[in-house]
């Protein structure tokens, strides 16, 4: 079933939670969505993402394919009341050539990522990575393959207990993993383990590691383990190297 954006709708696809109640009638719970295309038409848009997660419990994406939308392929984020939980997207699904990030993950508790493919997202600016977590986004992103962000592939920002295992990242223009903090808020408690890194600093914009942590002394990264992975390539540049501290 592939269902498209008509032109000029200027909305979100699917809409998953109400936003107001914890739980409530209009909340959902025991959510599963399988086995379409959502195509977001993003040139004939002015707004809107693939599916947009704002409130719920025990939701389930698996075989999907959310391709071209003008924001988000996937959106997770709660408000002042809602904190979306237990998440899981799974299945092969594949979340590509989206305008903003693949996956945007904000609030939220116990989000996985699990053998999905996540590459080719971030067309429209610099700022826009496959996967983007944010201030207390929990998640897993395992057994997975994200390529080709437009800035890095993966960025981890102020986030706290996240994972990522046992994927293939590769081909980013800049790092393959950028982790940052706030001054009051580091990415912290986070596991990198398994996985397999080729080619990062694909681009004439400089020389970047596959794995960065911190940018400064006001964004930083600690107490997160880097452990048994595998890197190629990790630059086009003779000075790149693998991982990089800087916090």
């Amino acid at each position: 079933t592939v269902i498209r954006l008509a032109n000029s709708t200027n909305k979100d696809m699917m809409q998953i939670g109400d936003g107001q109640t914890i739980p409530g009638a209009a909340d959902k719970i025991g959510v599963r969505v399988a086995n379409m295309t959502l195509d977001g038409e993003s040139a004939g848009q002015t707004s809107g993402s693939g599916i947009r997660i704002i409130s719920g419990t025990n939701i389930v994406i698996e075989r999907m394919q959310v391709v071209d939308c003008k924001d988000y392929g996937i959106y997770i984020h709660g408000n002042a009341t809602t904190t979306p939980a237990i998440v899981l997207i799974h299945g092969e699904t594949r979340v590509e050539y989206n305008l903003k990030h693949g996956i945007f993950i904000g609030q939220s508790d116990g989000v996985v990522i699990d053998g999905c493919w996540i590459g080719d997202n971030g067309t429209t600016g610099y700022d826009y990575y496959n996967l983007y977590a944010e201030n207390y986004g929990s998640f897993r992103l395992i057994n997975s393959w994200v390529w080709q962000g437009k800035r890095a592939n993966i960025r981890v920002h102020a986030c706290q207990s996240w994972q990522i295992v046992g994927n293939y990242i590769l081909s980013s223009p800049r790092e393959n993993i950028l982790i940052t903090g706030t001054s009051t808020r580091d990415s912290a408690l986070g596991n990198i383990t398994g996985n397999h890194f080729l080619s990062a600093s694909e681009s004439s914009s400089g020389t970047y590691p596959h794995i960065q942590l911190g940018t400064s002394s006001t964004s930083k990264a600690s107490c997160n383990s880097i452990v048994g992975n595998t890197f190629a390539n990790p630059g086009a540049y003779p000075t790149s190297t693998n991982v990089n501290e800087d916090s």
